[in-house]
């Protein structure tokens, strides 16, 4: 499983390489979080243990199993949470994650903020922007984004690294570019803005875009993080269970 593991992580990191060249960019400009849903904790483990510590998460129950076989082994990761986060899972997240690339509601803001205060800690976060008309898609839309960053400046637990979105779930390479060019516009347009001044990290608004079907894409569009998930297990066998809520 190791070896597997070790030449699905350097094919990858090649075909990121090749993507960022090709814009002009840098593989060292992106992080790459390994979306470890697909997997059983020992495999998310032994991928960490070859030097991919950024691991992705989309479900509570998923996050905390896992963030504890991690703890048990002493292997240190940054967890991301990647999945649509209702209110009321919103402390086992907090827990665990020390980023969330869904934040999608003022609500959900607020509810973070009181729990992240209560616990004495920060967790970074990404506003997700629904770039789609998808009743699978959730998010902002591009007119509420003044909204949720708004909400994010009375939130001083929350440090604020950028937006979130994803391409048509079914859209043609040209229109993933076009939606991550959206969402790379909309980004530029909110570090550019004074109302948004002091609100996310750095004065940098970032892009969390592109995953196994489209990062080509979502790097050519200026993307920050990728979130990618089967391209790093294939191979691998996959747990033949239902997945803790």
């Amino acid at each position: 499983m190791t070896a597997q593991l070790e030449h699905n992580k350097q094919r990858l990191a090649a075909k990121i390489e090749a993507a960022a060249q090709q814009s002009g960019r840098t593989a060292q400009e992106l992080c790459t979080v390994a979306i470890t849903k697909y997997v059983e904790a020992p495999t998310a483990i032994a991928l960490a243990r070859l030097g991919q510590r950024d691991l992705g998460e989309n479900r509570a129950g998923e996050l905390e199993a896992k963030a504890t076989a991690f703890h048990a082994e002493s292997v240190p990761v940054r967890w991301h949470f990647v999945g649509h986060l209702q209110r009321n899972k919103a402390r086992r997240v907090a827990k665990h994650a020390d980023v969330i690339h869904s934040i999608d509601t003022i609500s959900l803001i607020e509810t973070l903020q009181r729990i992240t205060a209560e616990l004495d800690r920060e967790l970074a976060v990404f506003l997700e922007v629904r770039l789609t008309d998808e009743d699978s898609k959730h998010g902002f839309s591009p007119a509420e984004l003044g909204q949720g960053v708004t909400a994010l400046r009375g939130a001083p637990n929350l440090r604020a690294l950028g937006l979130m979105g994803m391409s048509p779930a079914a859209g043609s390479s040209e229109e993933s570019v076009a939606a991550f060019t959206h969402l790379r516009g909309l980004a530029d347009e909110l570090q550019n803005d004074p109302a948004s001044a002091n609100v996310f990290e750095g004065g940098r608004v970032l892009t969390s875009m592109g995953m196994s079907g489209d990062f080509a894409e979502a790097i050519s569009a200026g993307a920050d993080y990728l979130r990618i998930g089967s391209s790093f297990f294939e191979g691998i066998d996959r747990p033949q269970r239902e997945v803790p809520a």
